[in-house]
């Protein structure tokens, strides 16, 4: 038979704002989706607090330079190619590319900590910056989509909150 997940909120809620937190929660997809933000927002959390120390350490005669080539590199790609990159995908298995997502930023940051020539730092921003460009717009359809129907804004809002956590 089927088995299902014991609610964490009882049955009867009198507050309406924990209702609306228990539909979300009970949401398996949702959930899911959700760990995986809080999950990957924590990387992403590490490249804004240690990414530039590591690089100028990594790459001494570059020094800054490299922290600035990396950024330019990432924002280059982000604002040309984010939006034709995401239509293109926008098609597939919505889960499945949450998960190539979170795969290529997984292996763009292996790359990096394997990183021992400056070429394969810009490959992993490269790589990195390909996953985010999937993983997040993709992540974000997903609450949107799965979400009550009229309560798909709180699903979005549950979304961004759980993002701005992990970035802690």
């Amino acid at each position: 038979g089927k088995r299902y997940i014991k609610p964490i909120l009882p049955k009867q809620i009198d507050n309406p704002a924990l209702q609306r937190l228990d539909a979300v929660i009970n949401n398996k997809i949702i959930s899911l989706v959700l760990l995986c933000v809080l999950l990957i927002g924590s990387i992403i959390a590490q490249l804004t607090s240690t990414y530039s120390i590591y690089i100028q350490h990594a790459f001494p005669q570059l020094g800054i330079k490299a922290v600035s080539i990396l950024f330019i590199i990432n924002s280059l790609i982000i604002v040309f190619c984010q939006t034709p990159f995401v239509s293109l995908f926008k098609n597939y298995n919505t889960i499945l590319m949450i998960g190539v997502g979170s795969f290529l930023i997984g292996i763009g940051m292996s790359i990096l900590g394997l990183s021992s020539v400056f070429i394969f730092a810009i490959s992993s921003c490269v790589v990195y910056t390909l996953g985010e460009m999937i993983f997040f717009p993709m992540a974000q359809f997903v609450c949107y989509q799965k979400g009550a129907e009229m309560k798909k804004g709180y699903s979005l809002g549950i979304f961004r909150m759980v993002y701005a956590t992990s970035r802690v």
